[in-house]
């Protein structure tokens, strides 16, 4: 048997090795899945969450500063008046709510569950709302005067917590397309 001194002593440093195995480059060498990229990007789009409604354009300082003054905050959010909510309802569900009275104010809050439901955004909430100006313009069809305050649906507020949880654009488009009008900024207060 020989001593490892020995055999240590047989080897000759000028030699050159017999393989010449290279070192791997763990991300250039490995092979790729089409399927392990796709879950990365997945992975990364869930990490972000989804895509949230985009509040713009945001309402003008003069206005957020005198719904401040009136004790009032800026609310984001689709106009619900003159049974705007509860036409829409009906108009979805025929069927079960034909002869029902679109002006009858026991289907509003109903409604407002259902748009929670189907949004997944327990934020959506009645607010009281003061027709502006720029909201007259923005949306026709309102029949009611400048200065008058309405009911509106609110998404959410001009407040950072109430902003960072907001709807996604996928719901507020649901909600648009129910309710047949887009939403905009409103001088509001919450409903109690």
């Amino acid at each position: 048997m020989s001593s490892v001194t020995a055999q240590l002593q047989a080897l000759s440093l000028e030699e050159t090795p017999t393989t010449t195995a290279q070192p791997r480059h763990p991300l250039k060498d490995a092979e790729v899945d089409d399927a392990d990229v796709q879950n990365k990007t997945t992975r990364l789009r869930t990490r972000r969450g989804p895509r949230r409604v985009s509040p713009y354009p945001l309402p003008p300082l003069e206005e957020c500063l005198q719904a401040k003054r009136r004790g009032m905050c800026m609310c984001f959010g689709f106009y619900a008046g003159r049974g705007a909510l509860q036409k829409a309802m009906i108009s979805r569900f025929p069927d079960q709510l034909k002869g029902r009275d679109p002006y009858n104010i026991t289907l509003l809050w109903p409604t407002v569950l259902y748009l929670r439901r189907i949004t997944g955004c327990a934020e959506i909430d009645l607010h009281a709302g003061i027709v502006s100006q720029r909201v007259k313009d923005q949306i026709s069809s309102i029949e009611d005067d400048v200065g008058t305050s309405v009911l509106i649906l609110g998404l959410f507020t001009l407040e950072l917590e109430t902003y960072e949880r907001r709807i996604t654009q996928e719901g507020a488009d649901e909600i648009s397309r129910l309710v047949g009008m887009p939403p905009t900024w409103w001088g509001a207060q919450l409903l109690v």
